[in-house]
């Protein structure tokens, strides 16, 4: 459900989602969403980007999660067999 408010065409419809969420989850994560609420002014920005742009701000965390990874990989190796290994 919060996927609806950060990806949102508008901050106008970004914030109706947000109103949405809080009647639906409000009691369970209140202290989540009242921080949402008090920081918005700082969150909007995200709105003023072209939407190509906030995409890959969102998406941000399946790519670390990628490199993270591939560090695993990279690190149990101890020697390589060239330089451009």
């Amino acid at each position: 459900d919060l996927k609806k408010v950060y990806a949102a065409l508008t901050e106008e419809v970004a914030l109706s989602e947000l109103s949405l969420l809080e009647e639906k989850w409000g009691n369970q994560y209140a202290i989540a969403l009242r921080s949402w609420r008090s920081n918005w002014n700082e969150l909007a920005t995200y709105f003023k980007y072209p939407q190509e742009i906030r995409t890959l701000i969102y998406t941000t965390n399946s790519m670390e999660s990628y490199n993270r990874l591939l560090r695993k990989v990279t690190k149990s190796k101890s020697i390589f067999p060239s330089d451009d290994s």
